[in-house]
């Protein structure tokens, strides 16, 4: 199980994620963020307003979502 703070990303998934804040996606994020999503139906999109949108529809579709990271690995610039 990978300890929380070992990585920035287990802290941007505590930070946004559990905490249900997509306002703390600026902290992780620039303002001309890209998003590609791989869900069906959910169009290509641009900034961060949009990302937070993405972020809290999941929020509202699944009130109780909370994410358990437990493996994390890195290679490079690269997480899995």
């Amino acid at each position: 199980m990978v300890e929380n703070g070992t990585f920035p990303y287990l802290r941007y998934v505590d930070d946004v994620w559990n905490a249900h804040h997509p306002e703390a996606l600026a902290d992780y994020f620039a303002p001309s963020v890209r998003v590609h999503s791989l869900t069906p139906g959910i169009e290509p999109g641009t900034g961060l307003e949009y990302l937070k949108l993405l972020a809290q529809s999941l929020f509202d579709a699944f009130p109780d979502v909370f994410f358990i990271v437990e493996d994390v690995i890195q290679q490079e610039d690269r997480l899995a």
